[in-house]
Order: C-alpha cells, then structure tokens, then sequence
C-alpha cells in the first residue's frame, strides 16, 4: 500500500468515525453526570462561585470544559449534544497526537490509529458524556512537549491536568527524573519551578475568590475519601465472594450521588490501606528501574508514562469505565500486539457492563458480577504482563571474540 494511498484510507476511516460519532451524540439520552455537569455551568452562569455557593466534586480546572457548552446552551438537550462535541473535539486532537508520536517513534501510524478507532467506538458513551478525554488530551500534549524538549510548557499543562482530575499529578516526578537523566540539574529544577508557579498562582486564585474552608481543595479531601468503588478490582472481588453466603464478605452498596460503593463490610478496613500501599510499592519499582536504565528513549519514557497511569488505574479504590480513557492514547504506542489483544478484551467487556448491564450489576447478579470481575482480572494481568517485560533486564549484548592466530610456525 503506497502512502498516498494510506492517508486516504485513514482520513476516509477518521471522517466516517467523525460521522458516527456525531449521530451518536444526537441520539444518546442525558444521562446522571450530564445533568451534574449542566448544573454546574448554570449556577456558574447566574454569578454563583463555585465550591462557595455550590458544591463542586471536581477540581477547579475542570470546569472549563463544563461551563464552555452552557454558553450556548438554553436547555439540557442542547447542552449535552455540544458537551458531546466538545468531547469529540479533544478526541480529534488526540488522535493528532498519537499520529505526531507514531511518526517520531517509526510506529506505523496507520494501525495505530486505526487500534485507536475500535477501540474508542466501543468507549464512546463515555467519551462523550464524561471529560477524561479532556484530561487524557492535556496528558498526551504534555508527554509530547517533554520528548521534543519543551519541559516548562510540558509541566504547566501537567498542572492543568491535575487541576482537572488530580491523577495526573504521578507523572511529576518520572517527568522530573526524565528530565534530570536527560538534560541536566539546571533544566529540571527549571521545570519544577515552572510546574510550582503554575500550581501556586492557581491555588491563590482559589483563596481569593472564596474562603479556604469552602474552596476547590475540598473536593481533593473528597476524593482521598472516597468508599470503596464497587466497580474496582477489590470491589467486584468481595462482590463475588459475597455470593459464598460467608458473613466475612457480606457488603452493603450505596449510592453516595458520584458512584455506587461498598460499605459495611469488615474487610474495607484492610482492603483501602492496602490498595494504597500496593500501588506505592509499584511506584517505587518502576521508578528504581527507570532510574537504572541508562539512555531513556522516547519509546521507553512513553511505556514508562502509560505503565504509571495502568498501575494507578487498575489498583485503584475507585474504577469506572472512563477511566481507560486514560490508557488508550499512550497504550496504543506502549503493548506489543498480544497485550493489544487484552486491552481489547478489556474495552469490549466494559462496553457491556456500561450501561446495558449496570442496571443487574447494581442488583448484584452473578451473570454481571462475573463480567466485571473478568474485566478487573484482564486488567490486573495486562499490568503485570507490561510490568515484567518492562522490568525485565535488558539482554546484554557480547562481542563474539575474534580467535587469536597462532605465534607457532607451522611447518
């Protein structure tokens, strides 16, 4: 297939996807966050400061592409159709992205763009209706800019990541070391003053405009709060092991309004301090090993990015579908073709519990239950597969030692 003919089929295939897409957000219901999301944009729009006057779960920075769409919004209806433009968008330019990184790393753009296509069909209810695309985009430009050595711009748009959804905050310090391992002392500790004025100006600007006991560091309190999401790994386990009829995994879900959770259960107190300390422990070895690699390519620093986010997503107390947005971009261009083929299972698997199974999953049938914890345990594997090839040491190479001629004469 020549190139001309490659970029044809791929922009005809982009164009297609556009299409449906854009039918699908005509189409789709107004769902829960939606209508949280219109909500917000509404009273930020009749003068009301956020986190003061209402109360807001997210952190500030995410409220941009929230009230962006109530500018031109008179109902619900309209709102969530330009929400999901909005979404589409930042989906669009990702996928710009990931075509500058497969041309940078010599990956074949065309299959990488076309894995990230099936994918996010199968995980466009949540692309649409949620903003992690917004933070995944933030994510991907930021790793962009830090491989073509723009690291002050890379850290400030890293900031803005984590004003949005807080997570992206892991990737400071690998960044940091990249940078240190790379180029020097001089240029990382430029990049952390560059990320720390960006952070504290956005934090002083949230203490001028409302009190410190009501301002947008509290929905960080909330999110180091959180129950036990039931969607999660240890979630969807002690589910299943609820059905053993043993008193020990007998769980209580609630609805706390941004997600259902476990409660009650004797084992919630080990299973959170533990979730934590695992993904900490995984950190540390990931960053021991990426501090002993000697030169760190582009290819190494995206796998060690998208092994950050697998970790910190798959481990975490709290698990829901859009969250493997977060893995898709860098995932594409990080797993060779058989941990494609998992990541894939995975997407398939939670395109059917979300949302045409969440109804029984609530309810706690086995049929669903088993779903989601294969999806969990798909998940779990996939990580530890990155991880051991990624951990793994690098084969050394031997000279193959030239044989001496011999001094005798020969008669």
């Amino acid at each position: 297939m020549s190139l001309f003919n490659k970029k044809i089929i791929l922009l005809s295939v982009i164009s297609l996807f556009i299409f449906l897409f854009i039918i699908f957000i005509f189409i789709s219901t107004t769902d829960t966050d939606i209508k949280i999301y219109y909500s917000y944009a509404q009273s930020i729009l009749q003068n009301k400061v956020p986190y003061r006057d209402f109360f807001v779960v997210y952190p500030p920075f995410s409220l941009l592409p929230i009230i962006l769409p109530g500018f031109f919004s008179t109902n619900i209806t309209t709102y969530k159709n330009l929400f999901g433009l909005e979404m589409l968008t930042f989906l669009i330019l990702t996928i710009f992205l990931l075509y500058l990184l497969s041309k940078r790393l010599k990956k074949d753009y065309f299959l990488v763009i076309l894995g990230f296509l099936l994918i996010s069909i199968f995980l466009s209810y949540t692309i649409i209706k949620r903003f992690d695309i917004f933070v995944t985009f933030l994510i991907v430009l930021s790793t962009f800019l830090l491989v073509k050595k723009k690291y002050c711009l890379s850290g400030v748009l890293l900031i803005f990541g984590v004003f949005t959804k807080f997570y992206p905050i892991i990737l400071f310090p690998l960044f940091f070391l990249y940078i240190f391992k790379k180029e020097s002392v001089k240029k990382s500790l430029f990049f952390v003053f560059s990320s720390g004025v960006t952070f504290f100006i956005i934090v002083l600007f949230l203490f001028l405009i409302m009190p410190p006991q009501g301002s947008g560091l509290y929905s960080l309190e909330y999110q180091f709060t959180r129950p036990l999401h039931f969607e999660s790994f240890y979630g969807s386990t002690l589910l299943l092991l609820e059905k053993t009829k043993v008193p020990i995994f007998k769980t209580t879900l609630k609805n706390d309004m941004y997600g259902w959770s476990l409660y009650d259960s004797p084992l919630l107190k080990f299973i959170l301090p533990f979730s934590t300390l695992f993904i900490l422990i995984m950190f540390m070895l990931l960053f021991y090993s990426f501090e002993k690699k000697g030169e760190i390519s582009d290819g190494s620093l995206l796998k060690y990015v998208f092994s950050f986010l697998l970790i910190f997503m798959t481990f975490n107390k709290v698990l829901s579908p859009q969250f493997l947005i977060w893995i898709l971009p860098l995932g594409l261009l990080a797993l060779n073709s058989k941990e494609f083929k998992i990541l894939f299972l995975v997407v398939f698997l939670t395109f059917f519990i979300y949302p045409p199974l969440y109804g029984i999953l609530i309810e706690k049938q086995f049929f669903a239950l088993s779903l989601l914890f294969l999806r969990n345990v798909l998940l779990v594997l996939l990580s530890f597969s990155f991880l051991r090839s990624l951990l793994s040491p690098s084969p050394k190479i031997t000279k193959n030692k030239i044989p001496q001629k011999s001094s005798a004469n020969t008669k």
